[in-house]
Order: structure tokens, then sequence, then C-alpha cells
């Protein structure tokens, strides 16, 4: 951009052809600006440098930058438009009575003229309140309105618009930095209560086995028990000699089986009175055939009178 109002003066002896206030740079034909457009890079003479400290990695700090920086062009553009106020028609009644009204405290401000100028009053006594009425100038100036005024006023609305969509980034950027911290966090839950659910499964299915096992072991202890409860002893002496049985002192043999004395019970009668008394038993004896079975039922058909001796032990092998 150019600054009309004063010609750039070479800095003596500048080996850049730099011009004294440093905002301009000869180019051997002209003099260009040596300031960027919105304000951020400079020339140096060389190569083009960044005119404020930029932190690349604070996205924040960079949209505030930007911010900072449309809003001194917007009052620089407002001072501008103040001092030349008859060079330009304000659309709005609001903003001609603005102007009027600080027009007063800018021409006290006034130093001498040139946009290096105007920003280096920015920078101090337009920082109280005269400062945010500038900007409001820049900020309902028309355009077109003085050239000077239209390029600053044209910078600070792109530095606007780059803060915006870099406000914008930044919360689309937080939006999904916080819909991956919730799915990380409903992923780790999921994990969790996977994790519980096998933990509680493992311990049903370690209880179910060591259930299982007790049971095993009292079986196996059960059948311990009913095995040396039915260990045969050894028969004796023999005490007495019957048509289909042996009773020994321990023990009784028959045709069908043998079983220990102690526990057994003998029934005595004929056919007809045990039958009447242990019908159940000797059916089922009967039925099976065992020894005397046929002579039993004959006798108990006939009516006979004949004795018999039922002995029942708690075991016959």
């Amino acid at each position: 951009m150019r600054d009309s109002a004063a010609q750039p003066a070479l800095l003596a002896g500048s080996p850049t052809r730099l011009s004294a206030d440093g905002n301009w740079w000869w180019d051997g034909a002209r003099w260009q600006p040596a300031v960027s457009g919105d304000g951020l890079w400079r020339w140096d003479g060389e190569h083009w440098q960044p005119a404020v400290e930029i932190d690349a990695e604070d996205p924040e700090a960079v949209s505030q930058l930007f911010d900072s920086t449309a809003d001194q062009r917007f009052a620089a553009a407002g001072r501008l438009l103040v001092q030349r106020r008859s060079e330009w028609q304000p659309a709005t009644p609001e903003l001609a009575e603005l102007v009027g009204r600080v027009a007063p405290a800018v021409e006290r401000t006034a130093g001498q003229p040139g946009l290096s100028s105007l920003l280096g009053l920015l920078a101090g006594a337009d920082r109280g309140e005269l400062h945010p009425q500038l900007a409001l100038v820049g900020r309902m100036a028309p355009q077109p309105s003085l050239p000077e005024a239209d390029e600053l006023l044209a910078s600070a609305r792109a530095l606007e618009e780059r803060a915006l969509d870099l406000q914008k980034a930044r919360a689309g950027l937080a939006e999904r930095e916080a819909e991956h911290r919730r799915a990380v966090e409903e992923a780790a839950q999921k994990v969790a209560e996977a994790t519980a659910a096998r933990e509680a499964a493992l311990a049903d299915t370690e209880a179910r086995v060591r259930a299982a096992e007790l049971e095993r072991e009292q079986a196996a202890e059960d059948i311990g028990r009913a095995l040396r409860e039915l260990r045969m002893p050894g028969p004796g002496e023999e005490l007495a000699r019957l048509p289909d049985a042996v009773l020994y002192r321990h023990r009784i043999d028959t045709p069908d089986g043998r079983g220990p004395v102690d526990g057994a019970v003998a029934h005595v009668g004929t056919a007809a009175e045990l039958w009447k008394s242990q019908r159940e038993l000797l059916a089922e004896l009967l039925r099976l055939e065992v020894a005397g079975a046929a002579r039993f039922h004959d006798s108990l058909t006939a009516g006979g009178d004949e004795g018999y001796v039922l002995l029942v032990t708690r075991h016959v092998r």
C-alpha cells in the first residue's frame, strides 16, 4: 500500500534500499510497500520476515492476533476518515455524528502525516476511549470511501475472516476431540464391563467346577463307605445246615448267593403264613426262580402245612 501523504526517504547507507521509516523499499524503479497488506509480514530488503510474533502451535493466540491486528487497522482507517472527513460522505446520520464527535480528539492527537504515524498513534493515545470509537468509524464506513482507508478496511476484514475461520476450526477440533474422548471412554467402559463379565463368568465356572469336585469327592466317599459296609466277612465256624442254606457264625450261604449274618432276619412259618406277611418279597423270589421257589409255590398252592425259613440279609452276592 502507498502512503500518499509523504514521500519515502531512503535510509542513509542502507544496502537493502529501505525507506527511513522501514515501511517502503526501492525495487530499482519504484517504491514498494515493505509491510504486507495484513500487517503480519515485513520485507527486510531480501526476505519477508514475520512482523509480529506468531505461535503456529497455538491457534487461539493466532486468532487473537488476527482480531487485534484487524482492530488496529479498523482504527487506523477510522482515523484517516476522520482526519479527511471532507473528502468522503458518511452513509448514515449515526456515522456522521460519530465522526463529528471524535474529530476534536483526533486533531489533538494528530502527529506527522503518514500510515506509520497512524499506526504509532494507535499504540498510544488511541488505546483509551478514542481507539474503540475510531475502530467503530472504520467498521461503519461505506466503501468506497478513501483509497487508503479502503485498503486498510479490506485487510482488516480479511484478518477478521481469518480469525473467524480459525475459531470455527478450533471449535470443530474441540468437538472432534470431545467426541474422541467420549468414544475412548465408552470403549474403556465396554472393556471394563466385558472384563467384569468375563471375571464373573470365570468365578462362576470355578465355583461350579469346585462344587462338582466336592460332589464327586462326596460320592466317592459315600461309595467307599458303602463298599466297606458291604465287604463280606469270613464265614467263621458252621452253626447249622438247612436244605437250601448253610449258617456260619458270620455268613449265610445259599445256592443263589451269600450274605452276612449281621443284620439278617429269619421269618419262619408255613407257605401260607409267609405269603401273608412277606407277599411282595416272596413274589419277587418266585419270579427269579431262586432255590426252593418251586417247592414253596407247590406248597402254597396245595395249602400244605410244612414249615419254611425265609432268610433276609442286607446283601447277597
